[in-house]
């Protein structure tokens, strides 16, 4: 370098690039300040002799942002790494590598800034033209392949994350050698990831390869060591050797104060994990200094927003409650949530909804906190009470919030390119629902890519309509209102209750013993639940603790299993079948419902907001005194999917008339007029909503005639068409789809600008238990498992395509060719319709509120999938429905609700309880199973 600044003329782009690797070193050696000095000069230089946009001007920018990111300054690395990457595509196209390597510390940036959609966009685009420029094998490429498992590990992706981690450690090693440093970076993430993956001990000797290496080139002091150490304290402390994770932070801290200065990120994180140690043993006193400093570098230096930041100061309010302050612990509480939920609502706009729902479950900011303190008793004014609820109801739902607000703003546009967008959202939608539901048949490898293929069209389209969406994103979404919003839009008389399932959190000072790790995200804790209760507007909240979850959802899933299987069972008499879920329901009551009664101060209406288990259960199904249930003597019981539902956003656009779909011909091709092979005695003989499998796989299921659900369409369309205002009024007039016309493509067509919506038909689910379904009921039960598809395989594909309903042609679905429907509308494909203005979806089958309960995101399931598409109401079922039964109950719902003007909440109870009198006074016994099997949920009005 002393050469070229003495040559004459000066060769200023060697001089500058000589300057930049002359700072590379001096990082390399943790010389951070003669480092910025370097390229402060080099800057100069460039500015002044080349310009702007100089390849050897890009050179000293990128090294400037890696010098930004190495002392901390996260942001300034990510500005000066993006005005690299413009220099160098002005300067060398888009597709060089070198822009490819300007794009990988782009993306690291982003990431130290948890902006994880703009790090996936950097790092795919970073190995995509190192795939397109590289040949196989190539170092490179492992460098690309570390940058996406990155993404894929912050999403709690960790197995993917695991695969290409491994994958780019296998380049490496090959062309760089077992000692390499940058082999070394990888074995620590695959470490982190076994470790996340719940096998600490597993990490350990990928820990420890790693800082030998690092020992070795760098120094046993490096930066690059403490990273590692870092991780191998988290994994030892996982393990419980408390001693050895507090000597290898307390040399991590050490090596950062000394190498990074005291105030650096870096050395922020190691604060806050000794800190968490220090809890843990029993010293929350020695933990508040080291979270309180940590907290104060993090907002210096990231800012009080900082979703890292967040987690800490979260964190800090646990040891606060462990020192007794209650208030302090809350405002942490409040404010770590509310930027975790902020957080985790901006993400979600950007990234698919498979992870923002993966995304969501590790993102869990201090809800834990909040109703561990509520649980635990230590609410003691009204005003904490109404602050640790607020921190529960804010968390509900982010992510069912922002994507149907996402979908609405999408139909809303009147754009053409947002309407093809819509459109290709459905296709994909429907593409890989079909792939699921079909099977792997003898080719399981060729369905695996099939499968991914198709996951990564509808991912692609959903990441083309984020990137549009942010021009429509200024519009209200409503979706932060808080308890005094709710408070005020209840009804007199009316009362909210809340349930919440939580990992619990025991924030007395710990004895020393060897316990769980407490963090604010994936706690080992036992869970318990907590009840909130607010007897009306403008009283004061209250909270019943209710003890284990483990319990309450054992309890649940004994009442579930009698009142909608009791009766179903060989060998048992209608008055066994009876006394046996009284019994149920009595212990579950007493449990869960009898802590709350006392606290509702009279109110004739409540509003209930499940959690856990209990999403499942029909509270108004519950035994009362004297023989008699809760749907008999109060309150009307309603279920929403969060306390925001009580609020009246009927502010739709306008919708009228019913749809009404009943008793599809299953096995019907196109234009065909009745179901061949089936005569008209077949069809009086089969009186069932449900096919009768053995345990099989999907795509060998037949679905057998439904003629009661005929019979209910019928019902139905002539109470519609009875009730004041029907046809030319208000009301709207009525179609009926049956048999052939009962097809998926018609309901598409003319579900949307509905009023309601009413489908009698077969519900299915594809759930990890086999079971098989009672003749006389209008479900298929949870199908078999295909062979070659784990559980986890296809959740990671997509939650919703797990469950659907059937439609005509449904038995022929095999022959449907690309593009057309194939008689089966899956969860998936149903959150794809236009249902802005839906008032009801009543979902007249099998199991139709069944789902998977997805943390503070309820239910995954038909009743979200409506959601998203705009309903407001859903109604469904919890068990394989009775035939019959279902068609009494549902003339009853409608002739309440079209003819009596009654609520939902009130129509929904009214139809139990005409089927309940009607079978007493027949002698027929009172099992809910014949009249509690149908729940409403959403709107209560």
């Amino acid at each position: 370098m002393a050469i070229r600044e003495r040559a004459s003329p000066p060769d200023v782009a060697a001089l500058v690039r000589s300057q930049a690797q002359l700072a590379e070193v001096l990082r390399i050696r943790a010389d951070y300040r003669r480092e910025g000095i370097i390229l402060e000069r080099a800057q100069a230089l460039a500015d002044s002799a080349l310009g702007p946009d100089d390849p050897a001007t890009a050179e000293v920018v990128l090294c400037a942002a890696r010098w930004r990111y190495a002392v901390g300054d996260f942001a300034g690395a990510s500005d000066r790494a993006q005005r690299a990457v413009a220099i160098r595509e002005r300067a060398l196209g888009p597709r060089h590598l070198e822009v490819a390597d300007a794009l990988q510390v782009l993306g690291a940036s982003l990431y130290r800034q948890n902006r994880i959609a703009d790090t996936r966009a950097a790092y795919e685009r970073s190995l995509a033209i190192r795939e397109e420029r590289l040949p196989e094998g190539h170092p490179g490429l492992g460098v690309g392949y570390n940058g996406l498992a990155l993404v894929e590990g912050a999403l709690g992706n960790y197995a993917e994350a695991r695969r290409l981690y491994e994958r780019g450690a296998a380049i490496i090693e090959r062309n760089a050698g077992p000692d390499s440093p940058q082999l070394a970076g990888s074995l620590m993430n695959i470490g982190l990831m076994i470790k996340n993956s719940g096998d600490p001990a597993a990490a350990l000797p990928y820990y420890q390869r790693a800082i030998a290496i690092h020992e070795a080139t760098l120094g046993p002091d490096s930066p690059e060591v403490a990273r590692v150490l870092v991780s191998l304290a988290e994994a030892q402390r996982s393990l419980g050797d408390f001693a050895a994770a507090r000597a290898t932070m307390e040399r991590t801290l050490r090596i950062r104060e000394e190498t990074l200065g005291p105030d650096h990120p870096d050395v922020a994180i190691i604060l806050h994990n000794l800190g968490l140690l220090l809890r843990q043993t029993g010293d929350p006193q020695g933990a508040r200094p080291l979270l309180e400093r940590a907290v104060r570098i993090f907002e210096k230096t990231q800012g009080s927003d900082d979703p890292t930041t967040a987690q800490v100061r979260g964190n800090l309010g646990v040891v606060l409650a462990h020192c007794g302050d209650v208030d302090g612990a809350l405002a942490a509480a409040v404010e770590s949530e509310r930027v975790a939920r902020e957080h985790l609502r901006l993400t979600a706009r950007r990234i698919p909804e498979r992870e923002a729902l993966r995304y969501a479950e590790i993102l869990q900011g201090a809800r834990e906190l909040a109703l561990s303190l509520a649980a635990a008793g230590r609410l003691e004014r009204p005003d904490q009470v109404r602050t640790a609820w607020n921190v529960l109801l804010r968390s509900r739902a982010v992510v069912l919030e922002e994507i149907a607000e996402q979908r609405r703003r999408l139909r809303a546009a009147h754009d053409p390119t947002l309407a093809a967008l819509d459109s290709a959202l459905a296709a994909t939608s429907e593409r890989m629902a079909r792939v699921m539901l079909n099977g792997p048949g003898k080719q399981p490898e060729r369905y695996a890519a099939r499968l991914d293929s198709a996951r990564r069209e509808r991912e692609r389209v959903e990441r083309e309509i984020a990137a549009h969406d942010a021009e429509l994103t200024g519009l209200e979404t409503g979706g932060q209102a808080g308890l005094d919003a709710v408070a005020a839009a209840l009804p007199e008389s009316t009362a909210l209750v809340a349930y919440a399932r939580f990992p619990y959190h025991d924030l007395n000072p710990p004895t020393g013993a060897r316990g769980d790790t407490v963090r604010i995200s994936g706690s080992k804790q036992p869970p318990r639940y907590v009840a909130f209760v607010l007897p009306g507007a403008g009283r004061d909240p209250r909270v019943a603790p209710l003890g284990s979850a483990d319990e309450i959802d054992s309890l649940a899933r004994r009442f579930l299993e009698e009142a909608g299987r009791g009766t179903l069972r060989r060998g048992r008499t209608a008055s066994d079948a009876e006394r046996d879920c009284r019994a149920a329901g009595s212990a579950l009551r007493a449990r869960a419902w009898d802590p709350v009664v006392a606290a509702l101060g009279g109110a004739r209406r409540v509003l209930l907001v499940p959690d856990g288990m209990l999403h499942f259960v029909p509270f108004a199904a519950l035994p009362a005194a004297d023989g008699a249930f809760l749907v008999e003597t109060g309150p009307t019981l309603h279920l929403m999917g969060s306390e925001r539902d009580a609020i009246d956003r009927r502010a739709a656009p306008s919708s009228t008339g019913l749809l009404a779909l009943g008793g599809p011909a299953f096995d019907a091709r196109s234009g065909e007029t009745r179901v061949p092979g089936t005569t008209a005695t077949d069809a009086v003989a089969v009186a069932v909503r449900g096919a009768a499998p053995s345990c099989e796989a999907f795509d060998r299921v037949r679905f057998a005639p439904l003629p009661g659900a005929l019979a209910e369409v019928e019902d139905v369309v002539r109470v519609w068409r009875s009730a004041p205002g029907a046809g030319g009024g208000s009301e709207g007039g009525a179609i009926a789809l049956e048999g052939v016309a009962a097809s998926e493509t018609a309901f598409k067509r003319l579900a949307p600008g509905r009023r309601v919506l009413h489908l009698a038909t077969h519900g299915f689910f594809l759930g990890e238990d086999c079971a098989r379904t009672a003749s006389g009921t209008r479900g298929i039960g949870g199908m078999a498992r295909r062979e070659g598809a784990a559980p986890a395989e296809e959740a990671a594909h997509s939650r919703l395509a797990l469950f659907g309903l059937a439609f005509a042609g449904a038995n022929r679905r095999a022959e449907a060719r690309p593009g057309d429907d194939d008689g089966v509308l899956t969860a998936e494909e149903a959150s794809t319709m236009h249902l802005a203005g839906a008032e009801w979806v009543v979902l007249s089958a099998c199991e139709t509120g069944l789902g998977e309960v997805a943390g503070t995101e309820g239910v995954l399931g038909l009743q979200r999938a409506f959601q998203v598409a705009g309903a407001r109401t859903t109604i469904l079922s919890l068990w394989q429905v009775d035939d019959e039964s279902t068609r009494r109950w549902m003339s009853a719902l409608y002739r309440l609700r079209m003819e009596g003007r009654r609520s939902t909440a009130e129509a929904v109870r009214g139809a139990a309880l005409e089927v309940l009198r009607e079978r007493r006074a027949q002698g027929l016994g009172s099992h809910p199973f014949h009249w509690a099997g149908f729940v409403a949920v959403g709107d209560w009005r």
